[in-house]
């Protein structure tokens, strides 16, 4: 049986943002392409960092039902994604085993992992739907 790495199952069309980015502009690509993950990349598309749905709640900057939606709105387009970037992010490449990736999602309690190349640009991401795809494809 052939060992699966992580090209395997990882998905390479991501949506990404960009440092100076919005807050506001993260939470739409959210909530329009139905991720909880946005990996921030430079112009040259060298992983930054990565923001999540988790971190944007943990931050209290989405969801505060007390105040109203175009308030929030316009203090989000204020903010820039930088200042809530997950700079440090464990990452993984298209060669790593993908039990490897697996085990370092289940340690670490983390829903995705970025894929990059050998210049640390974003070659894609691993979640754990893709595992559950995959699953689910096999059966």
């Amino acid at each position: 049986m052939k060992k699966l790495q992580v090209r395997d199952l990882m998905t390479t069309e991501v949506v990404t943002a960009s440092p100076e980015d919005s807050v506001a502009r993260v939470r739409n690509l959210m909530y329009e392409h139905w991720v909880r993950h946005i990996p921030v990349v430079d112009g040259k598309k060298r992983l930054v960092g990565l923001v999540t749905y988790r971190d944007l709640l943990r931050r209290h900057l989405i969801e505060q039902s007390d105040r109203p939606v175009w308030v929030e709105q316009e203090e989000l387009e204020r903010i820039e994604t930088d200042t809530v970037t997950q700079h440090i992010v464990d990452q993984v490449t298209a060669d790593t085993d993908l039990a490897e990736a697996g085990r370092l999602l289940l340690d670490t309690k983390k829903g995705c992992l970025p894929v990059v190349d050998e210049d640390g640009r974003l070659a894609g991401m691993l979640s754990e739907a893709d595992f559950v795809r995959y699953l689910v494809a096999e059966r």
